[in-house]
């Protein structure tokens, strides 16, 4: 799962808690919590006890992933498009 590592970390600080303290609370490994709060990354358990002990739904921690705007899925589809094209031209000169 991928973790708002910033709402995280604002949260453990928010709390006056050190990373050691957070992965004591939670039960995992001080380096989860690093890799938590630097990538963002945690496992589906790891994101289930973070959500306990912040008293939060899991959702809170969740990155919000913004959709792309309707114009880049139309550049994708014509750059996709050209590459397509590209390649059966090459198989007429070849």
């Amino acid at each position: 799962m991928f973790l708002d590592k910033k709402t995280v970390r604002n949260l453990r600080l928010k709390n006056a808690w050190s990373q050691q303290h957070l992965a004591d609370l939670c039960g995992i490994n001080i380096r989860t919590i690093q890799r938590v709060e630097r990538e963002g990354s945690a496992s589906f358990d790891t994101t289930m006890a973070l959500a306990s002990v912040f008293d939060l739904p899991k959702e809170h921690l969740l990155k919000k992933i913004e959709p792309l705007p309707t114009n880049y899925h139309t550049q994708i589809f014509i750059f996709l498009l050209g590459v397509l094209l590209g390649a059966c031209l090459a198989q007429l000169f070849i």
